[in-house]
């Protein structure tokens, strides 16, 4: 299959690339700021990189102009809750309109997938296991950001007539996570720094956690479906 990976060189992009590769897929790496280093020598043969920002629908659409696309991987995203007002717009704008923007240049595509990352926080802070009938709750900028991504794929879908899925993964991790505010990498540089690692709340709360290598092929499954 031809794949374009949107948010290519992000921590779980650069694992789904090695992992589409080493099953012969072919990969088109779309991110902004990508470059040659963020693959091993060995797997770059089969991955093409596109360095393209999803806020620029004219360079976007230039970028995979000619090629021949089965599928759509979209990482690319605003990762976090926001912490200022600044960080909240560019979180909408990424998520929502970076999406959309992805969704428009796929539009004459007809029988291409779409894999989407979505993410569990559209579930709020539920204290059940959740499901896809479980219902959203948006608490946060983030989470109302990736459930008015996934309402834009709902209608791209219906107007443009590819297949779409929505991954709402939980908690990535692994090596090459070097975002220090989420917990485990945290955790174990404050550990390594002979520093107690830090307990949020009554230490009673319960995440779940998944490694980057199994999120891969989950995203693969779903690509591959």
């Amino acid at each position: 299959m031809d794949i374009l990976v949107t948010g290519a060189n992000g921590f779980i992009g650069r694992v789904l690339c090695r992992r589409l590769c080493k099953k012969g897929h072919t990969v088109y790496a779309l991110a902004k700021g990508i470059k040659e280093s963020d693959f091993t020598a060995g797997h770059w043969k089969k991955i093409e990189a596109l360095e393209v920002n999803v806020l620029d629908p004219a360079s976007l659409q230039k970028a995979i102009e000619g090629k021949k696309l089965d599928c759509c991987i979209h990482l690319a995203g605003f990762s976090n809750n926001p912490a200022n007002p600044a960080e909240e717009k560019l979180c909408f704008s990424t998520n929502v309109d970076g999406t959309k923007n992805v969704l428009e240049a796929m539009a004459g595509r007809k029988g291409m997938g779409f894999v989407f990352m979505s993410s569990i926080k559209v579930y709020g802070n539920a204290n059940d296991s959740v499901d896809e009938l479980s219902p959203l709750l948006a608490e946060d900028a983030y989470s109302k950001s990736k459930i008015y991504a996934e309402k834009e794929i709902e209608i791209a879908v219906k107007k443009y007539g590819f297949s779409a899925i929505i991954l709402r993964p939980s908690n990535s991790y692994g090596p090459g996570d070097l975002s220090f505010q989420r917990i485990i990498p945290g955790s174990l540089k404050r550990i390594f720094a002979g520093e107690p690692p830090v307990v949020y709340g009554d230490g009673s709360a319960v995440k779940n956690f998944i490694f980057v290598d199994d999120t891969a092929d989950a995203i693969i499954l779903a690509a591959e479906k």
